[in-house]
């Protein structure tokens, strides 16, 4: 079984399969999620929903819609499993901008970015 030793274990897991580079469908995605989490020792479970997207830069290979619906689906799994799931792309869009905590290209993350989720996830260890 993985993850008997650690203390925690977070899945991020979606960003990708939001793009139409892969066509996981959103009941795959809840399948593999829900795979991953009964693979696990399910009380170290932390879920992590897909982050924000910078639609203008990129809009040929994913879109905030579709990630959205990723978004959604993770936090039923998290329901299903009563699994904690930080919303990263609700705290990314909090912000007045968004942007700040994506590099130029709109998808991977700034100094800012990693700031962010490293702060949601100490704040969910501590929790």
């Amino acid at each position: 079984m993985f993850g008997k030793k650690a203390d925690f274990v977070f899945i991020f897991f979606g960003a990708n399969d939001a793009s139409r580079y892969f066509s996981v469908t959103e009941s795959e995605y809840a399948k593999n999620l829900s795979v991953m989490i009964e693979q696990l020792d399910e009380n170290k479970v932390i879920l992590i929903s897909p982050p924000y997207h910078n639609d203008t830069l990129d809009i040929n290979n994913r879109s905030n819609t579709l990630i959205c619906r990723y978004r959604a689906t993770m936090k039923k799994v998290g329901q299903l499993y009563d699994k904690n799931v930080i919303d990263l792309y609700g705290a990314m869009i909090a912000s007045q901008n968004p942007n700040q905590y994506l590099q130029d290209d709109g998808l991977h993350f700034s100094a800012r970015g990693y700031d962010l989720l490293s702060e949601l996830m100490l704040e969910r260890i501590m929790n």
